[in-house]
């Protein structure tokens, strides 16, 4: 009886061994094919089952939705960071998100394959490494997913629509030279330690609204063939653009970069904007070619901030704390003439805020159109140059004027011509004196140099414009000397 019930337990402990290497071979299944065309239900059948996913240079027929199997369910990692950022639960699942996400614990590799269907991956979960490495997509779907570990997209072509939004993507995720034909929708989607677009292809426009990218982004030699939007992104220790290619418009608005920002050698298209974003520790512009402008009104940086600026500043819309930054980069520099544009471009647009009735507008022009703002030395030679022609035409023409109303009573005044207001020293009555155009250029010149009056001398109705030509001609070479002996000893 003992001997029976031995053999008994002993069959028993066989038959648990068989089952449980039984069970590990099955967990162990990989389906994996290679240069030949699979059915997407094939596959979605390998998933829920638990296999591992392994296929090279396949063509997958047929629409691949997850959302057709039975998996494991768990409570939504994607749904959840979004409440927690103070989203409305509604507003999330209008967003395509729910709340259960289903697990695979699959390994997916499909590389260098195609698909010539829609797929629909959203609302799951990838516990292990995900990747589609050189692979080809029509319109995909990836809302709501979660990726546990490693991805990689790496040299993938997204031939339609690309709903990639709304993601939690891991620790490292891999975006390397992809291509873009149509919209690349990334917003509200979380980055984990590693991301990397290095010369990814945006063909049309690219949505990273309110994304999050946690440590290390690169976007170095990236294309953005049309508009893209970082509005209200948040970038970690390192966000690097150097080399990008920005299309039509670029939109930086309330974005923050924590602390290393590299924009080397980028160029943007028409229009970009970088108002209200936040810039911590090293700011590199260095060699940026901005396109029509570039916003920074409002934009913060931080007090220890390290800026290297814009080789095109005059495009650079700038005012208080981001004015101070970039003049304060530039002389650092010794850029002294792109410092001077971005204070003439700074003064210029607080001239065109003020009020027409505000009299610090008017003082305003006034030191715009004489000296630049004590920029510009050549302003002062137009300035003056303008000054001698108008007050030639005065002398020449000799107009005076007497309130006596014309006839027309539309004028309060009338204007009486005489021939001219200046006369030479000649034996000639005055009255009978021709003054020619060149004969009062020639006097004004001297006048507004304040060289003396030579032959010429003015009519005695015209002393007063003789006097204030003069003045006028003081201020304005004083000014003029001003500003030049400042930008040479700058220069």
């Amino acid at each position: 009886m003992n001997l029976r019930f031995l053999n008994f337990q002993m069959f028993l402990l066989i038959a648990v061994i068989i089952l449980r290497l039984s069970s590990i071979a099955v967990q162990a299944t990989e389906y994996k094919e290679v240069n030949t065309e699979v059915r997407a239900e094939e596959i979605l059948k390998h998933i829920e089952y638990g296999d591992n996913v392994n296929l090279d240079n396949c063509r997958i027929v047929g629409g691949l939705n997850l959302n057709k199997i039975e998996l494991k369910t768990i409570p939504n990692p994607v749904f959840d960071r979004l409440r927690k950022e103070g989203n409305d639960i509604e507003d999330i699942k209008d967003c395509g998100v729910n709340e259960s996400s289903e697990v695979i614990k699959s390994n997916i590799i499909i590389v260098n394959s195609t698909f010539e269907n829609t797929i629909n991956f959203s609302n799951v979960l990838f516990k292990n490494p995900v990747s589609f490495k050189g692979t080809n997509f029509t319109d995909v779907d990836f809302r709501g997913v979660s990726f546990s570990d490693n991805t990689t997209f790496e040299k993938a072509n997204f031939g339609g629509f690309a709903t990639l939004g709304l993601i939690n993507f891991g620790n490292y995720t891999n975006f390397i030279g992809t291509k873009f034909s149509d919209r690349a929708i990334f917003c509200f989607s979380s980055f984990g330690n590693n991301t990397n677009f290095y010369t990814t292809d945006f063909g049309d426009s690219a949505n990273f609204v309110n994304t999050t990218f946690d440590y290390y982004t690169v976007f170095s030699e990236t294309t953005f063939g049309d508009n893209s939007s970082f509005e209200n992104a948040k970038f970690g220790d390192y966000a690097i653009f150097a080399f990008a290619n920005f299309g039509n418009s670029t939109d930086f608005m309330w974005t923050s970069f924590r602390d290393h920002t590299i924009f080397e050698e980028a160029s943007f298209g028409k229009d970009s904007n970088f108002g209200l974003a936040k810039f911590g520790g090293s700011v590199n512009f260095d060699g940026v070619n901005f396109g029509n402008s570039a916003n920074f009104l409002t934009a913060n940086f931080n007090d220890t901030a390290e800026f290297v600026g814009p080789y095109t500043p005059e495009n650079v819309i700038v005012d208080g704390e981001a004015y101070e930054v970039f003049r304060k980069g530039y002389e650092n520099q010794a850029r002294y003439d792109d410092a001077d544009i971005i204070y003439y471009n700074y003064r210029k647009m607080h001239q065109e805020s003020k009020s027409l009735i505000s009299l610090s507008k008017w003082i305003d022009i006034l030191s715009w159109i004489t000296c630049g703002y004590g920029m510009k030395p050549s302003y002062s030679l137009y300035f003056g140059g303008f000054i001698v022609f108008l007050f030639s035409i005065i002398y020449q023409k000799g107009p005076t004027i007497s309130l006596e109303k014309p006839s027309n009573k539309i004028m309060p005044f009338k204007l009486n011509f005489q021939n001219g207001g200046i006369a030479i020293r000649t034996e000639i009555p005055r009255d009978k004196q021709r003054v020619s155009f060149w004969d009062a250029l020639n006097f004004s010149i001297t006048t507004f140099t304040t060289v003396g009056y030579g032959n010429w001398y003015p009519k005695e109705n015209f002393k007063k414009w003789a006097t204030l030509e003069g003045l006028l001609g003081w201020i304005t070479l004083g000014i003029f000397m001003s500003t030049l002996t400042r930008v040479i000893i700058r220069g």
